[in-house]
Order: structure tokens, then C-alpha cells, then sequence
């Protein structure tokens, strides 16, 4: 397992900067989960259209987190795979993924 930090630096604030607590964990399968604030919300996993489980590789969380964590989620969603069609999973499919590669 690689965990990627990713930071922006948003532009100043009297209160410091605005650094993103953004994360990206990959897995040895070429999974990679996006964490924002301790909490899994997308992931690329190349197996999920080959398992007939999805039709797409991206997937985002269903659950409805803060405005954050959704910036978060889109930010990553539109950095990484730009055009790139994504679905929607329950919010245990992204906890299972982690807690499979502990």
C-alpha cells in the first residue's frame, strides 16, 4: 500500500493558508482510493467492469458527506480522470476497500 498526500495551497488567509486534507491510497492491485478527512469517498479499481460488478472503473461514494469532503471528491474526480464516467456505491464499499488491504 503507497499513501500520496495532496495538498493545494489555496492563496492566503489571516488564519494561514488553506491546505486540502486530501489523500491518495494505492493498493497492489492498481486500486487507488481518494481519502478526504479520514474518510474513503472514490476510487479507480480496474477490476469492477471485468467482475461485471460495474460498468465503470471510477466510483464515488452515494453518501452525502460535507461540502468539503464533496469538493474533495470532485476536485480528484475531474483532476484525474477528467470526462471520465463514474458511479455512484454505497459508502461500505469504500470502507471494505481499505479495510480488505489492511
Amino acid at each position: 500500500m503507497k499513501v500520496k498526500n495532496i495538498a493545494s495551497f489555496s492563496g492566503f488567509r489571516p488564519w494561514g493558508p488553506s491546505w486540502l486534507n486530501m489523500m491518495e491510497i494505492s493498493l497492489e492491485d492498481g486500486t487507488v482510493v481518494l481519502v478526504s478527512h479520514e474518510t474513503p469517498v472514490a476510487a479507480f479499481v480496474p477490476g469492477l467492469e471485468a467482475a461485471g460488478i460495474h460498468d465503470q472503473p471510477v466510483v464515488r461514494t452515494s453518501k452525502k458527506w460535507s461540502q468539503t469532503i464533496t469538493r474533495h471528491t470532485n476536485k480528484w474526480l475531474n483532476q484525474e480522470f477528467h470526462c471520465q464516467p463514474y458511479r455512484k456505491m454505497p459508502q461500505e464499499f469504500f470502507d471494505n476497500l481499505l479495510s480488505v488491504a489492511q
